[in-house]
């Protein structure tokens, strides 16, 4: 009894997988399905941001890309550029040097990260977008080669490493 049992079961597993694989699909959806034009340029900076970043915008300045976006008739203001980047954490006049009108399109041509956003931008159709892209895309020079690490129990960066967060672990007795 067990052993017929047994051999239904086994040919009802060996039916199944077979089964599934042939109604699995993969399906790739745009970053902007279902999203309005001022969401959809908001998302592509957003996205652009973080592949070049490694991290979410500021809150600061994810509000001020999506103002930006909802304001611009498909051209982004120049003067979004130091917003946002004064947003990110950046002093004004590091903004006001990077953000310099003569400058910006310069910057962008060099960077990979902004290129492409730009490119995604005038894909969307908005003029202008080189500032926007610039700024939430932005890596200083010192912090592009740098490894971030992680210290604790009192040590010390070595070599190009940047010191993010310091640990001080305290034991209970």
């Amino acid at each position: 009894m067990h052993g017929v049992v047994f051999i239904v079961v086994a040919s009802l597993l060996a039916f199944v997988p077979g089964q599934s694989r042939k109604s699995m699909a993969v399906q790739s959806l745009d970053a902007c399905s279902g999203l309005s034009e001022a969401e959809c340029c908001a998302q592509t900076l957003r996205l652009k941001g973080f592949k070049a970043l490694g991290e979410r915008l500021p809150d600061k300045a994810a509000k001020l890309v999506d103002l930006t976006c909802k304001v611009s008739q498909r051209s982004l203001p120049p003067t979004a550029c130091r917003a946002i980047t004064i947003a990110r954490g950046f002093g004004h006049d590091e903004a006001s040097s990077l953000c310099a009108p003569a400058k910006v399109a310069k910057r962008c041509k060099k960077d990979k990260a902004c290129k492409a956003c730009t490119r995604a931008m005038g894909k969307l159709a908005y003029g202008g977008s080189s500032p926007a892209c610039l700024a939430v895309t932005y890596i200083p020079k010192g912090d592009a080669d740098a490894n971030v690490v992680v210290i604790s129990e009192g040590g010390t960066p070595q070599g190009n490493a940047v010191l993010v967060k310091k640990r001080t672990v305290i034991k209970q007795q």
